[in-house]
């Protein structure tokens, strides 16, 4: 309905309502007492997204009518002079004050609707008369044919000039009711308007199989397009992808159906937004839908994204009390007005955790008990100021149940770091990204000063990453090299940003790399080093003892042409032993550009195929290029090279920031 035919009865209660001004709507307060039902068919929607129509269609409006208060407060003084012409009336006068009183109305109408809805005054409440209605007049064939395809949100197009009788006489409307929803109908945009153009559809794949049946690219476009509330709302299913079930419901009824009756599709669940929308949207959709099934919840708000404390503190509670069921759960809010409390029930089959409060004690304590309720827990990624510094570590419930663990650590916060990092004799896999050290001098000093040869001896660990790419934590990449030993190690990956001066430094990572695997003994499988600032020749660390059984190799550096002649075997006379790494059989390089060699790679390739029974073939290579023209002729002289057939490629393009 027309804004400016908004219900008499609500405008009188404007005064009371606090009414905002035209550039200030949603700023007013409402009466506590005042509640406005919001009727919806509850065979078609929930409350929360017939809420959530409303909120959107409201948005959407505002703009649109304080663009028309501008544009024809523009015209309007213009249209003053014609007044002196005497032969006729000054129409256009007259039309210009009538649609600028037109839209003023609309605007303020609007803005007080927007001011109900965010002080929580209009109350869903479903209506069975209005289901009837819908049901009478569009019957759910019609729904699964070509008009449902044709636009998702069919609750849209229930307004029309045979349902607005039955409407009026229904809900015993006011006699204006009847021009003003058939001038809102008119103001509705027909559904072709809605489509996309051609090229939009030719862009995204957008194809019809006949006259009236979409396909199944154009049924997900218009689902992106129309069911986009949950993303507002700030509750996904992804961190970047918003296709949820939500989305799917969108479709058509059958789709709605089927999505509100698949209980997996409901078990992930991804808040990035504290709002009473978001509490009200998990409790009574997202956790009723997921039924019994195991939950993997993640909750990562942004300080400047915080919303309201209470909202957050009730979204917190509705999570914990089916923590029974959680099989992973992120908690990433490290602002000082996060809330989070104990689990209601025990979190036995929790088996992965990622946890990161900003280091406050009563948050601490409160990780300590969920780590003792978690007998399943296998995984666990721990920010700097929840290192595994305090008792129930050193009690042993969580060192000796992890198999995997990650790391997100300054280390000269920590005086016992490495005697804590021992602790953890069953983990197999170790991720360590070295932070920047924000402490003060004493503090750097007394770490210092504690500092010991201690080795950190973990007997279980099969795979180790080592990230340090701030500048300010180089220095400690060496220092923890320096103390592991780690006899079963058979993946390694090193990721750095070393400038091109730090010339000392680059030879001490590399020294403290190569006295940890001397002192593991180490037979890797898998190896990775990756510098963002490209300034290393790899070829001395790769003719270490522990790469000569490498099967697996990841490289970035400026000087890919010297690593990969290296590579290359020059004759099949050539001795096995003078072969650098003869067992590898798969190479990603993250960043590749051989300007002075062209095709090199596949050179490389091609010269290990059939030298040696006892050297194996590459069998699968990936490259990130940094220049779009050097993938096309890598790819030209790749195909011309018949033993390279059975290989498997993969080429990417990637700027090189």
């Amino acid at each position: 309905m027309p804004f400016r035919s908004s219900n008499k009865s609500l405008l009188e209660n404007r005064k009371s309502i606090g009414a905002p001004g035209l550039f200030g709507a949603g700023k007013a307060e409402v009466p506590s007492q005042l509640r406005i039902p919001l009727l919806y068919p509850p065979s078609v929607l929930t409350p929360n997204l017939a809420l959530q129509e409303l909120r959107e269609y409201v948005e959407r409006r505002i703009p649109l009518h304080r663009k028309g208060l501008y544009t024809w407060s523009l015209l309007t003084p213009f249209t003053f002079p014609l007044k002196f012409i005497p032969i006729i009336p000054n129409l256009p006068f007259f039309f210009c004050a009538w649609r600028l009183w037109s839209h003023y109305r609309a605007l303020r109408a609007s803005q007080y609707l927007q001011t109900l809805l965010n002080q929580d005054a209009i109350v869903p409440e479903s209506s069975e008369a209005l289901d009837k209605i819908y049901n009478e007049f569009l019957p759910s064939s019609s729904l699964s044919s070509s008009s449902s395809l044709e636009t998702p949100n069919q609750h849209r197009l229930l307004l029309s000039k045979d349902v607005i009788p039955a409407l009026v006489e229904q809900f015993v409307l006011e006699a204006t009711a009847k021009v003003d929803l058939e001038r809102a109908l008119e103001q509705l945009p027909p559904i072709e308007d809605r489509r996309p153009t051609s090229s939009v559809e030719d862009e995204l794949g957008i194809t019809e199989s006949n006259g009236t049946q979409p396909t199944v690219p154009s049924i997900f476009h218009y689902a992106r397009i129309t069911a986009n509330v949950e993303d507002k709302l700030g509750i996904t299913s992804h961190a970047t992808n918003r296709t949820t079930p939500l989305t799917l419901s969108h479709v058509c009824k059958e789709w709605r159906t089927l999505a509100f009756s698949s209980s997996g599709v409901w078990a992930v669940i991804f808040i990035n937004g504290s709002s009473l929308g978001v509490f009200n949207i998990l409790k009574e959709i997202w956790l009723p839908n997921s039924g019994s099934r195991l939950l993997d919840v993640t909750v990562r708000i942004p300080p400047r994204s915080r919303g309201l404390r209470v909202a957050l503190k009730e979204i917190l509670a509705a999570l914990a009390g089916e923590s029974h069921r959680w099989r992973s759960f992120t908690f990433d809010c490290p602002w000082s007005e996060s809330y989070f409390s104990p689990p209601v029930a025990p979190t036995t089959q929790l088996r992965s955790l990622s946890f990161n409060n900003g280091g406050r004690f009563a948050q601490r304590l409160n990780f300590s008990q969920l780590v003792m309720d978690s007998p399943a827990l296998r995984e666990a990624k721990l920010w700097d100021q929840d290192l595994v510094m305090h008792a129930v570590v050193v009690s042993g419930v969580l060192s000796t149940r992890l198999a995997t663990l990650k790391l997100r650590v300054a280390i000269e916060n920590h005086l016992d770091f490495f005697s804590t990092l021992s602790l953890f004799r069953c983990l197999q896999s170790l991720e360590v990204k070295l932070s920047i050290f924000h402490g003060t001098g004493r503090m750097l000093e007394s770490f210092r000063d504690n500092l010991t040869d201690q080795m950190v001896h973990l007997p279980a660990l099969k795979h180790f990453t080592l990230i340090g790419t701030q500048l300010a934590s180089h220095g400690s990449l060496p220092m923890l090299l320096d103390r592991l030993e780690i006899p079963s190690i058979s993946e390694v990956a090193i990721h750095t940003a070393l400038d091109a001066g730090e010339k000392a430094l680059a030879k001490a990572v590399f020294a403290a790399l190569k006295g940890m695997l001397k002192r593991s003994n180490a037979v890797l499988r898998s190896f990775s080093f990756c510098d963002e600032n490209n300034d290393f020749n790899l070829y001395p660390l790769l003719t270490h003892p522990s790469l000569i059984s490498l099967e697996e190799l990841e490289v970035q550096s400026s000087r890919m042409n010297i690593l990969l002649e290296r590579l290359k075997v020059e004759s099949s006379d050539t001795p096995i032993e003078w072969i650098l790494l003869p067992n590898l059989q798969r190479i990603r390089l993250a960043l590749y550009d051989c300007a002075y060699n062209p095709c090199a790679l596949s050179k490389l390739v091609k010269s290990r195929v059939g030298v040696s029974p006892l050297v194996p073939k590459i069998t699968s290579v990936e490259a990130n290029f940094s220049v779009r023209s050097r993938i096309e002729s890598e790819r030209e002289f790749w195909d011309s090279q018949p033993e390279l057939t059975s290989v498997e490629r993969r080429f990417y393009y990637r700027a090189n920031k």
